[in-house]
């Protein structure tokens, strides 16, 4: 394992090191790795016209040879520290400023370069970017928190109504699906924080908080809108009124509840402000969509 280790090390340090040296094509290694990229990549793109060398040299410009030779040696170096970070040769942090500062640069280009860098800065639709050609799912938070302000909801797992099921709030409960029982989770939280002490509040408080954004969701995907209306007229009873006076008061101090995240502090924010309309984000759209 040491030998690999270190065969392994000394092969990284030979691509790594930094060299002027130019080749016979008047070339520096870095230039040539990214020759070698920009090649792959321009045969990935007009894999469709591979059979049709008029269309193969229409497409390849002459004219931005360097600039994509230099695109493909900053994304050589860009896997290089990557490498580096993952086999523990590097502390240092990942930059590919570089390399994302020269894919905007040419986005807007036509022919190929720009085909390739709009293909790394545009994700696709729903996607979102995390780094050059590295895209998720996965809202980055300042989205996330434009749909809870804009929405006035909370965020919760991806679900729709009916997903697993869908119930009616009038029929015995069945199994592990019952309404009296996600509404009667919901009650308990209320009196937890009614009958806490001065010192377990702020922690019961959050309790609370956690299982109305929980019950509500879950009310929600197997019992629809009418399991909502159910859950609007039970938490308006007494015990709830006064567990969302409480969270009122306690709102105002600046030292409440620090472990939460700007996103749950905004959601909070909704609950003390209206908790009567206090529904996930699905619920949310869906009442546009009926709407519209």
């Amino acid at each position: 394992m040491r030998a690999a280790g270190q065969s392994a090390n000394a092969a990284f340090a030979r691509v790594s090191s930094d060299t002027s040296e130019f080749n016979r094509l008047g070339l520096t290694r870095e230039m040539s790795v990214g020759a070698v990229a920009a090649v792959g990549v321009f045969l990935w793109v007009h894999s469709a016209d591979l059979r049709n060398p008029a269309a193969l040299l229409e497409a390849f410009d002459p004219a931005p040879v360097r600039t994509l030779l230099a695109m493909g040696g900053e994304h050589a170096k860009c896997q290089r520290q990557g490498i580096a970070s993952l086999i523990g040769q590097s502390a240092q942090p990942v930059d590919c400023s570089d390399l994302n500062k020269m894919l905007v640069a040419h986005s807007g280009d036509a022919g190929l370069i720009g085909k390739i860098a709009k293909s790394m800065t545009e994700a696709p639709e729903g996607m979102y970017v995390v780094s050059p050609g590295t895209f998720t799912n996965v809202p980055p938070p300042a989205v996330r928190l434009a749909e809870i302000q804009r929405g006035r909801c909370f965020l919760t797992e991806n679900y729709s109504v009916g997903d697993r099921g869908l119930y009616a709030v009038t029929e015995e409960p069945r199994g592990d699906i019952s309404l009296p029982r996600y509404l009667g989770y919901s009650d308990a939280a209320a009196r937890s924080v009614t009958q806490a002490t001065p010192a377990e509040r702020d922690r019961r408080l959050v309790e609370y908080f956690n299982v109305r954004k929980t019950m509500g969701f879950v009310i929600h995907r197997f019992f629809g809108d009418p399991g909502l209306q159910a859950a609007v007229a039970r938490n308006a009873g007494p015990e709830h009124q006064a567990a969302i006076a409480l969270l009122r008061e306690r709102l105002n101090d600046p030292g409440f509840a620090p472990a939460l995240s700007p996103l749950e502090r905004v959601e909070l924010d909704l609950l003390a402000a209206a908790p009567q309309d206090f529904v996930s984000c699905t619920a949310r759209r869906a009442q546009g969509q009926k709407k519209a």
